[in-house]
C-alpha cells in the first residue's frame, strides 16, 4: 500500500481485516466514520479515546466486567455469563424464519455460519489441543475465512444443517445438530464445584396494566408418596484430597461453604435445573398429562414459573416489564390462565418461553446482588408502601420452585416414570 493517499481514495471505502498499527490520519474530515475492532491505543485529537470507549461500553454492557477474568474461579463465571447470553441469543434465533438464519449482511458471516465457527473453535481448542483428538472436526464446522484449505478439515461455506421441523433449525442447539454434542464435550473441560444493577426505570405497560402475581397453589387432591432418592447425595471432599474430573461436583451443585448470597442464588439455581429436568424433551401428551384430581401439569408449570421468573426479578426488583404475553393479561380477571392456557402453546414455544425467562432474571439478579448486595430496595416496595429487600424476592422465589418441583415430581413420574433427585452430571436441557 501506498504510504499517503488522498480523500478520493478513501472516501466511501470500507476497510476490512485489516492491521493498522502505526498508521497515522492528519488532517482529515469525517461526517461519519465507523471503527470496530480491537485497539490498544486510539488517539483522537490527542485524547487517547480507548479508556471512554470502554467505560462507556461497560456501562452498557455490565457483564463485561465480568469477561476479564484473572482467577480460576473467575474464568468459571466468565464462562456462566456467556452461556447465559447464548440462550439469550438462541431464544432470539428461535424465532426467526429458518431462512433468516443463513442470511449474510453486508458481508458478515450469517447467524448459522457463526454457530458452525463456534463449533470449529470448540473442537478445535478442546477437542484436539486438550483432548488430544486428531480429527475432531464435524463436517459442519467452519473455520476462519483465511484459513488455507487444509487436509481432513471442513471448508464448506454453504453447507447447512439439516432441519429440525417447525421454526427451529437443527443449528439451534439440539441435541441432534453439531453445538449441542459439541457444548457437550466443551463443558468437562472447564468445569469446576465453582459456579449490572440495572437502571430503575417505570413499569411498563398502559396505565393500568396489571403485571401476573403468582398465586400459592395447594395440591389439588395430589397426596405425596414418601421421597425416595436414587442415590446418596455426595459427601464433601475432605481436607487435602485430590479431585479428579469425575468427582467434581456438577455445575449446579450449591457450594460447600459460601456466602448466604452465594448459597441462596445457588438452591434457586439447583431447583430451576431440577425442575428443568423434570419437564425436559417431552411432546403436548407428554406436557398435558395430570395426576389424579389435580389440575397441574408440566406445561402448565412451565409457563407458570415463566410468569414468576419475569415478574420477580424484572418487575418486582426493578420496575421493568414483564413483557409480553404477561403484560397484557387481565389476571384479577383470570390468575389462573398461565396453567390453563399452556395446553394451547406448542412444547418448543413453552420451553424457549421458560428458558428466556430465566436467563433474563438469572442475569439481573446475579448482576443487582454483586453491585449491591441482598438488602437493597426493591421496586416492589414503592408498591406496597413498606420496605421490600432483594433477600425476600430470591427467598420468594426459592419457595415457588421448592413448590412446584415437587409437583414436578409426580407428574413426570407419571408421563414416562422418571424419578430421580439431581439430573445425571452429562444432562442439558434440550426441550
Amino acid at each position: 500500500m501506498a504510504e499517503e493517499v488522498d480523500e478520493e481514495q478513501l472516501r466511501g471505502v470500507t476497510i476490512r481485516d485489516v492491521d493498522l498499527s502505526g498508521t497515522r490520519f492528519i488532517g482529515v474530515e469525517a461526517e461519519a466514520l465507523e471503527i470496530t475492532g480491537d485497539f490498544g491505543r486510539l488517539e483522537v485529537n490527542g485524547v487517547d479515546v480507548v479508556p471512554l470507549v470502554e467505560a462507556e461500553l461497560d456501562r452498557r454492557h455490565p457483564e463485561r466486567t465480568r469477561l476479564r477474568p484473572t482467577t480460576v474461579a473467575g474464568y468459571h463465571e466468565a464462562f456462566t455469563v456467556l452461556e447465559q447470553l447464548w440462550a439469550d441469543t438462541v431464544t432470539r434465533a428461535r424465532r426467526l424464519d429458518p431462512a433468516q438464519l443463513h442470511e449474510r449482511v453486508a458481508g458478515e458471516w450469517s447467524f448459522t455460519d457463526t454457530l458452525r465457527h463456534l463449533v470449529f473453535a470448540t473442537e478445535s481448542w478442546i477437542g484436539r489441543v486438550l483432548q488430544g483428538v486428531p480429527d475432531p472436526w464435524h463436517p459442519l464446522s467452519l473455520p476462519w475465512e483465511q484459513m488455507p484449505p487444509t487436509p481432513g478439515v471442513p471448508s464448506d461455506r454453504d453447507a447447512r444443517p439439516r432441519p429440525r421441523g417447525g421454526a427451529g433449525d437443527a443449528a439451534l442447539g439440539s441435541g441432534t445438530g453439531p453445538r449441542g454434542p459439541r457444548r457437550a464435550q466443551r463443558r468437562p473441560a472447564h468445569r469446576g464445584p465453582h459456579r449490572p444493577r440495572r437502571p430503575r426505570v417505570a413499569a411498563g405497560g398502559s396505565p393500568g396494566t396489571r403485571h401476573p402475581r403468582p398465586r400459592h397453589r395447594d395440591q389439588r387432591g395430589v397426596v405425596a408418596p414418601p421421597v425416595r432418592r436414587t442415590r446418596p447425595r455426595r459427601p464433601p471432599p475432605q481436607p487435602g484430597a485430590v479431585m479428579t474430573p469425575t468427582d467434581q461436583p456438577p455445575p449446579w451443585e450449591p457450594p460447600y461453604a459460601g456466602s448466604e448470597a452465594e448459597q441462596l442464588l445457588a438452591a434457586l439455581e439447583r431447583l430451576r435445573t431440577t425442575f428443568r429436568w423434570k419437564a425436559d424433551g417431552l411432546d403436548s401428551a407428554g406436557l398435558a398429562t395430570g395426576v389424579g384430581a389435580s389440575a397441574l401439569t408440566l406445561g402448565g408449570l412451565l409457563k407458570h414459573l415463566a410468569a414468576v421468573e419475569s415478574t420477580h426479578v424484572p418487575w418486582k426488583m426493578f420496575g421493568d416489564s414483564p413483557g409480553e404475553p404477561w403484560d397484557s393479561h387481565d389476571w384479577d380477571a383470570d390468575p389462573d390462565w398461565d396453567f390453563r392456557s399452556a395446553a394451547d402453546d406448542a412444547p418448543a414455544d413453552l420451553y424457549a418461553r421458560y428458558d428466556a425467562a430465566v436467563a433474563r432474571s438469572r442475569h439481573l439478579l446475579a448482576a443487582a446482588v454483586a453491585q449491591d448486595g441482598l438488602d437493597q430496595p426493591a421496586h416492589l416496595g414503592e408498591q406496597v408502601g413498606r420496605v421490600v429487600t432483594l433477600r425476600r424476592l430470591v427467598c420468594d422465589l426459592i419457595e415457588e420452585y421448592g413448590r412446584h418441583t415437587g409437583h414436578a415430581d409426580l407428574l413426570r413420574e407419571a408421563v414416562d416414570g422418571r424419578t430421580g433427585e439431581d439430573p445425571p452430571r452429562e444432562w442439558r436441557p434440550w426441550g
